[in-house]
């Protein structure tokens, strides 16, 4: 919502004037001919600023900002007083007496008027966002307070009971102060939380993704069958996990509409591998049959959003799975329409046709007697709702009560050339590059063991001369008994984090190329490092050729 300027000044011809410089903000503006008519608005309009002139007659500047100070709903309004006679001190010095926040003299200097507006607004909109946060903190204080009030109330019940029961009483009441103080450090540290979960998750993904990565590439690994299916399977599982905790990172995103969708080439048939298997583990023992039925060609290359397609298909085969005692779970996967159409049939317990409307709600659970043991967020098809329809394509529902249910959703279908993101990728990784990264200096640092035991897997055989550093300390010593070619920064690290760690080096060298990698993934992320310093951003989890990749791009060498 846009904020409101209010502009006094009993000549129309200012009012004109002031409004013309004002125009090209983000704003709404109101006017006022006398200090009557500017109080009447304000009853009725909350006003980020206003710009009053000094020189009015019936009821000048200063009378009107007095009156404006003794109401409450006026009493904290940004008054910039404007004149062209009463410049002298004693004349300042009213109009801060009677609550103005600043005086700009007659004929008014655009860029001055601007420049000052501008940082009134700043400070209204950072005096809002403080007075939001502190009426949720109200809340929070008065929820405790009833509580409270209900733990006192339990414990007079409690002293009521029989002396035996003492013993009981007094445990039962440390148990409360505890949940009491875990809501309050929850509450507390809510934000925090949102903020590092990201981290937290996708570091020991990193390791994991980047480990099977390196193995399913082992020729040992490609010759036994089974075991490189049972990698694979590994591998996809984690990508869908890392998929579904970006999804629940993103909530917020989807409740505002502002998802991301990445359109990019890639081969259909990535899809689909590891997929019976993953189902089948979802199955464990109930006694149901699993089809996949494809009908598209080998290999066909579209330009979509991969990971968007997977996590749709997993949260409806989950559903599935969870509803379905015994029968049958299809997967059919066509072309018709220019469109590419994914269908998952079940022969569960089926929805009752009044409450299919209610399916792709947030937190939705339609409730059954079969249902009770299979709760869940209540997101899963609220999210790929949003999925779909941002991709371009619709979803729907199908379903009778103990027949069984169909999920059908359809996207764009955009045939592709065979990925130039790939081949690009093949070339740029040829012997001739990989030789000349190994003849790079390369330092990283990550304060995680796992992390760095990972690099080094990274590294050996590949780049003959490297450092592996466990915190920021080490990396600045390292730097100054010897030149680098490239320091990669963990960004997140106790004691001494990535951003101080760039900050110090850059005290004595300014030269050496420092980049980030940092499991934080939250929207803004890599602008904000850029920002600080760095001069480049990797997220993790990564692969072995995307980490060399970006090392060869970082360095200037493709």
């Amino acid at each position: 919502m846009k904020p409101n300027i209010l502009i006094v000044d009993d000549k129309p011809e200012n009012l004109l004037a002031l409004e013309s410089i004002l125009e090209d903000l983000d704003v709404s503006i109101f006017k006022a001919q006398s200090g009557n008519e500017a109080i009447e608005l304000t009853l009725k309009t909350d006003f980020a600023l206003m710009l009053l002139d000094v020189q009015m007659p019936e009821m000048n500047g200063f009378e009107t900002a007095e009156m404006l100070r003794s109401m409450d709903r006026t009493k904290h309004l940004y008054i910039i007083f404007l004149t062209a006679i009463c410049k002298e001190d004693q004349y300042v010095f009213k109009g801060y007496e009677v609550g103005g926040v600043d005086f700009i003299s007659k004929p008014v200097d655009d860029r001055l008027l601007l420049r000052k507006v501008g940082v009134f607004l700043e400070l209204f909109q950072k005096r809002s966002r403080l007075e939001e946060e502190m009426d949720k903190r109200k809340r929070v204080i008065s929820s405790l307070k009833e509580a409270m009030a209900s733990l006192e109330d339990a414990n007079r019940e409690i002293d009521q009971l029989n002396d035996s029961l003492s013993d009981q009483i007094e445990e039962k009441t440390r148990e409360l102060r505890k949940a009491k103080e875990a809501a309050e450090k929850a509450s507390k540290f809510k934000s925090e939380f949102l903020a590092n979960i990201s981290h937290d998750l996708r570091t020991p993904l990193h390791v994991i993704l980047g480990t099977d990565d390196l193995l399913l590439k082992r020729k040992d690994v490609q010759k036994d069958e089974a075991l490189f299916k049972s990698i694979s399977i590994v591998n996809k599982s984690g990508e869908r996990l890392l998929n579904l905790v970006n999804d629940i990172l993103d909530i917020s995103k989807l409740e505002t509409g502002k998802v991301e969708i990445q359109l990019n080439p890639f081969d259909t048939d990535e899809l689909f591998m590891g997929l019976p298997e993953m189902v089948t583990m979802m199955i464990k023992d109930k006694p149901i049959e699993f089809k996949l039925e494809k009908k598209l060609p080998e290999h066909l290359i579209i330009s979509s959003d991969k990971q968007k397609i997977d996590q749709i298909i997993t949260n409806l085969l989950s559903n599935a799975v969870k509803f379905t005692k015994n029968g049958q779970i299809t997967l059919k996967v066509y072309i018709e329409d220019s469109n590419m159409f994914f269908e998952v049939k079940d022969t569960g317990i089926g929805i009752d046709s009044n409450n299919i409307s209610m399916l792709f709600n947030p937190y939705s659970q339609i409730e059954n007697e079969f249902s009770f043991s299979q709760k869940g967020t209540g997101l899963g098809l609220y999210i790929s709702k949003h999925f779909v329809e941002n991709m371009g394509g619709r979803i729907k529902a199908e379903s009778e009560l103990g027949k069984g249910s169909t999920f059908i959703f359809w996207i764009p279908y955009i045939e592709s050339q065979k990925s130039a993101i790939f081949l690009d990728t093949q070339q740029e990784l040829s012997n001739e590059l990989m030789e000349q990264l190994s003849l790079k200096k390369i330092i990283l640092c990550d304060d995680d063991e796992f992390n760095r035991e990972f690099a080094r897997m990274l590294f050996d055989g590949k780049i003959k001369d490297f450092v592996i550093a466990e915190n920021g300390f080490a990396v600045i010593e390292a730097i100054k008994t010897s030149t680098y070619d490239l320091v990669l920064l963990d960004v997140q690290m106790p004691e001494m984090d990535g951003r101080e760690t760039l900050k110090r080096i850059r005290e004595f060298d300014r030269t050496t190329i420092i980049s980030a990698l940092t499991a934080q993934a939250m929207k803004g992320t890599k602008e904000e490092l850029i920002s600080h310093g760095f001069q480049g951003y990797l997220s993790k989890p990564f692969t072995e050729d995307q980490l060399f990749l970006f090392i060869s791009k970082t360095l200037h060498l493709i």
